[in-house]
């Protein structure tokens, strides 16, 4: 079977190539950033919040970890070597009904503030944030 060059149609393939190509480039990290885990629901006692640092150096961060209810409060945050993270965010009587959960990633030499039912999260926070993230949790509906 002879096969016949076709030039329109070896210059659309040649397009679809390039579109193809250009359409879903590999984009390469810019730095660390962080990957939750496991986002306990609205009402749970037990689970604990956990993530990742990804693309850094875990002993040159840290983590910061708020909840709100009825104001903004910090949680502890335990940071292992490889970058794994677990804080338990129900350490107070009415925790469970945190709304919003806010995480933080930071170099090490940032100082938390320490947060106890304030309102607002200080813009400090955002100031030194090398990223962030938050979950907005809602009470589930029965019917």
């Amino acid at each position: 079977m002879k096969l016949n060059f076709n030039p329109k149609l070896s210059n659309y393939l040649m397009f679809v190539i390039l579109m193809t190509s250009v359409a879903y480039p590999v984009i390469a990290s810019s730095g660390p950033t962080i990957q939750l885990l496991k986002v306990p629901p609205y009402g749970s006692r037990v689970e604990n919040l956990t993530g990742v640092i990804l693309d850094g150096a875990a002993l040159e961060h840290q983590i910061g970890v708020y909840i709100f209810v009825n104001g903004w409060r910090a949680k502890n945050v335990k940071i292992n070597n490889d970058g794994y993270w677990i804080s338990d965010i129900t350490t107070q009587d009415n925790d469970w009904a945190a709304t919003h959960i806010a995480v933080f990633l930071f170099r090490k030499d940032f100082t938390m503030p320490v947060l106890k039912i304030d309102k607002i999260l200080p813009a400090s926070l955002f100031e030194n944030a090398i990223i962030h993230k938050e979950v907005i949790r809602k009470p589930m509906t029965t019917r």
